[in-house]
């Protein structure tokens, strides 16, 4: 987009981290994010909740739980850097990304 000289703003950051979510890519998400902090635009719990999601889909939490706890850590040093309030959605998804799966499958046992 920026070699086309349009900026992106906080739709299309949405949008992409919602891609990165759906193609369980979370260092598309990590690329979407420091694009975010570099442009000066607003992240705020939504975003890193998609973020976390994206780990989550990758299962990387079962595959490479180095690699998976490394990019929740990154995300919840965001949250911490920017003083956000707890939140349960985005804790949720962080458990789920730690464990490799969707904490409501496995909840209900399935």
């Amino acid at each position: 987009m920026r070699s086309h000289s349009i900026m992106p703003n906080e739709a299309h950051f949405s949008c992409m981290l919602k891609a990165s979510r759906k193609s369980a890519d979370p260092d598309f998400a990590d690329e979407v994010l420091r694009a975010m902090e570099a442009s000066k635009s607003r992240i705020d719990i939504r975003h890193l909740t998609l973020a976390m999601a994206s780990i989550t889909a990758s299962k990387k939490g079962v595959k490479d739980p180095v690699a998976a706890k490394q990019h929740v850590d990154r995300l919840m040093d965001i949250a911490k850097a920017r003083n956000f309030p707890d939140d349960e959605i985005l804790f949720q998804e962080q458990l789920a990304a730690l464990l490799g799966q969707n904490l409501k499958r496995m909840v209900d046992g399935s």
